[in-house]
């Protein structure tokens, strides 16, 4: 998968704060868990959700990887 699909947004809300969180999906892919940067609530088991992210960033077309929200579930 080339740099500029891994450095897509992914969009998600944290279950705890309920907070947005932003992270790259290449980071995300490295990091099997990580704390809400708000509030300190452990964050993991997402891997089936970047799984989902890069299947639609496989089938869009470059306008919308440029243009579309990607979010993930948490």
């Amino acid at each position: 998968m080339n740099t500029v699909v891994m450095d897509v947004d992914v969009h998600m809300t944290c279950p705890g704060c309920k907070k947005e969180i932003v992270q790259k999906l290449r980071w995300l892919e490295g990091n099997a868990e990580f704390k809400c940067p708000h509030c300190g609530v452990k964050i993991e088991k997402y891997a089936d959700q970047c799984l989902r992210v890069r299947r639609e960033l496989n089938v869009a077309s470059d306008e919308e990887k440029a243009t579309k929200k990607f979010r993930i579930n948490l």
